[in-house]
């Protein structure tokens, strides 16, 4: 949205999942960012859009998007095998309703790099859509200017106490959050974060003998098997559906980058928007505290794009020229190996890292920080054994960087350290496409992916 301002249009952004018919038919120009999960599916919130846009029951006039002008982007994943399908049918039905592409077809792959295949496919395009009135560079955000802020944060007269806590803390704001959020629209991309019950786990343990295997040597790592109770909180499933956990980052990390940024964690604030149409995109009024545990992936890989909008709030001019070197189009391969391989993030960059001396006002740093996406595991128990429990099989992700550091995974660090019948966890089903066959009788061929300890 703000580059397109930047190129002199009107833009604004439209989850698809709250896309009207009409409202497209008379949108002079659309940009669709497309991406395929699964087994060639669209994501949860553009099911009905794609349904509607492939017109199988020929309900839809030829020409009904006539006016419409498009340029289609798809996201998907080489390693399997519809790849990108959801972004090729978006690009050609788009047109079979008489939509005009005015700009080529893109595709990213997230098996290799996403990111860099966006900003190829999209170097040209500001200008091709303005014919040539803006330079190619132009779409590039300034290494020295701040984020475009969408909305600001208003403190609330009321503070948490946070002298007890993470525990207090969060309980109190979600309470005043769930309160805030009820009667209010919550923006259909982010629904899960106040939709979502957080349930119990009743069992944690450890699947493998680590003692036997050699705990802590390379190669030796963790696998849970966890039990969350979902009849409390009213969820049901079937066998292999999908079960989304939202992950937390731990009160010490929390704690740590609050210090650093200077935030005080109990302070209670609102979300003000800069726009009528303005939409909250977390619970508001929230604690500072729980916005920066529930909501900001602050130990979330940093992009490209992501480092030249942190380089306006670095104080050191050592730190920024380091800063500015990396984000260079030029320096591609320099940013890979400071940035990527070395598996920092906002928390490693700002806390007694390369870019200590940088200072975020939070409802920028939130502008910047990617929203803490659900992690979808395979449902490990049988519907039919265990209905008011389900089960997974958790594979601790963990890793080293340069600086001898041991990073684990959000989320599998994050259930890894649930107590049982104490630790909980935000969690909803997704359903699957797959499912046995109703007839005992039909042969099945069974494959283990995954942890291989699941199946």
């Amino acid at each position: 949205m703000t580059e397109g301002r930047k190129a002199g249009f009107d833009a604004k952004t439209c989850d698809l999942e709250e896309f009207d018919p009409e409202v497209m038919a008379n949108t002079k120009l659309a940009i669709f960012l497309m991406a395929t999960y699964g087994e060639g599916e669209p994501t949860d919130n553009a099911q009905k859009f794609m349904a509607w846009l492939k017109n199988e029951n020929g309900e839809i006039a030829a020409d009904f998007l006539a006016n419409v002008k498009y340029v289609v982007f798809g996201l998907g994943n080489k390693q399997y095998e519809h790849f990108n399908r959801t972004g090729k049918q978006c690009n050609a039905q788009l047109a079979k309703l008489g939509a005009q592409p005015v700009y080529q077809y893109g595709e990213g792959d997230d098996d290799s790099n996403l990111e860099e295949d966006f900003d190829t496919w999209k170097s040209n395009l500001w200008s091709n859509l303005t014919g040539g009135a803006v330079a190619s560079g132009a779409s590039d955000n300034d290494a020295n200017e701040t984020v475009a802020l969408t909305f600001d944060l208003k403190a609330v007269a009321v503070k948490v106490d946070d002298t007890r806590g993470a525990t207090s803390t969060h309980d109190a704001s979600m309470r005043a959050s769930t309160k805030s959020t009820a009667s209010s629209k919550v923006p259909a991309s982010l629904k899960h974060f106040f939709n979502s019950p957080r349930a119990t786990v009743t069992c944690n343990r450890e699947l493998r003998n680590l003692q036997f295997a050699g705990a802590g040597k390379e190669g030796v790592g963790s696998t849970r098997h966890i039990e969350i109770n979902l009849h409390d909180v009213g969820l049901t499933y079937y066998t292999a559906d999908n079960l989304a956990i939202l992950p937390e980052n731990a009160a010490d990390v929390v704690e740590k980058f609050a210090r650093q940024m200077g935030y005080d964690l109990g302070e209670v604030v609102e979300f003000a928007g800069k726009e009528a149409s303005f939409v909250a995109p977390y619970p508001s009024p929230c604690s500072v505290r729980e916005l920066l545990t529930s909501f900001a992936d602050i130990q979330g890989p940093v992009r490209h794009s992501m480092l030249k909008q942190i380089i306006a709030y670095v104080q050191s001019a050592e730190e920024k020229a380091w800063a500015l070197s990396l984000a260079a189009n030029e320096h591609r391969a320099q940013f890979k190996e400071a940035i990527e391989e070395a598996h920092q993030s906002l928390f490693s960059l700002f806390v007694n890292g390369p870019l200590a001396s940088a200072r975020i006002p939070l409802a920028d740093l939130l502008h910047i920080a990617n929203p803490i996406q659900p992690r979808y595991y395979t449902i490990s128990s049988s519907s039919h054994y265990h209905p008011d429990t389900v089960h997974i099989t958790v594979s601790v992700t963990e890793a080293v960087n340069r600086a001898g550091q041991k990073l684990t995974g959000l989320c599998s660090g994050f259930l890894q350290s649930l107590a049982a019948n104490k630790g909980t966890t935000r969690v909803f089903v997704r359903p699957s496409t797959f499912r046995l066959p109703k007839s005992l009788a039909s042969p099945v061929v069974l494959v283990g992916p995954g942890t291989g300890l699941a199946p």
